[in-house]
């Protein structure tokens, strides 16, 4: 028996670790290897099908295009409207691996959706994150007045453009469900069976960090990118404790509304200039 549910799953009883089982409660209860294998699946699966997918929609490319060369392809992979294509392929297939992954646990991992409560603490974390990502935004301006949008607010404003209703969909409902299932689901819920600070530090942390422009290492841009990861860590934390205290329904409903907030704050801001 999984020493992390309170309850036996075949007579209903009490476990021999029920007390040390209630601070898992609100917790997908899937087992430890399948908690693995969701982080995997939603982080080293993500990069290995934006891979897959740059390569084929590379060679399309490069078929429909004579003369062209892969600098050409990959220059055209960059543009917001491909770029928007690619992301929202590979965010499918990475929910459909994860779909896959938890099918035997389907009723638990979305049974918290039925409960009103889940949609009052969502809200509410989702505009208390929003809060505070002004406030580290405001802070951030006095501190480092110099500091410019980081490469992921340069990426979604250009994917806005592209595609306004894609984008929506895409960053406000496919990816906070995967990076849920992926980094507290699967992440969080892994480490805080061994230690519940390294779950507290780690999870948030790596959440953090794929919010992180890497490319902008070497150059000047890389200032930008330190002073904004903060709030993508305490975001990580935020949605860490609804998961812990609230369930999964919680932390997806705050990250859906924290990222719908932000989207449609862009959208307005794009277009109202």
């Amino acid at each position: 028996m999984d020493p992390t549910e309170s309850l036996c799953p075949h007579c209903g009883k009490p476990g021999p670790y029920f007390k040390e089982a209630q601070s898992f409660k609100h917790h997908v209860h899937c087992g430890w290897p399948r908690q693995l294998i969701s982080f995997l699946v939603g982080w080293a699966g993500f990069q290995l099908a934006g891979l897959i997918v740059s390569i084929v929609m590379s060679q399309i490319f490069l078929a429909t295009n004579p003369n062209t060369t892969v600098t050409d392809a990959n220059t055209w992979l960059n543009t917001p409207w491909p770029s928007l294509e690619l992301t929202t392929i590979a965010y499918s297939l990475v929910l459909i691996g994860l779909f896959i992954t938890h099918w035997p646990d389907r009723r638990e991992l979305f049974k918290p959706f039925k409960n009103g409560l889940s949609y009052a603490f969502g809200a509410a974390g989702g505009i208390a994150l929003i809060l505070s990502s002004i406030l580290w935004g405001n802070l951030v301006q006095v501190l480092w007045p110099w500091a410019t949008s980081n490469a992921n607010q340069t990426a979604l404003e250009a994917m806005i453009k592209a595609s306004p209703v894609l984008c929506v969909f895409l960053l406000c409902f496919m990816a906070p469900i995967a990076e849920e299932i992926t980094y507290r689901v699967g992440l969080f819920g892994f480490l805080k069976r061994w230690n519940v600070y390294a779950a507290y530090i780690i999870a948030p942390l790596v959440f953090g960090l794929i919010h992180f422009g890497w490319n902008a290492i070497g150059t000047d841009a890389i200032y930008v990118e330190l002073v904004d990861i903060p709030s993508y860590i305490f975001a990580g934390v935020g949605f860490a404790l609804l998961y812990d205290f609230c369930g999964f329904g919680a932390s997806s409903l705050a990250h859906i509304t924290n990222n719908l907030i932000s989207v449609l704050v862009s959208i307005y801001l794009l277009y109202h200039q």
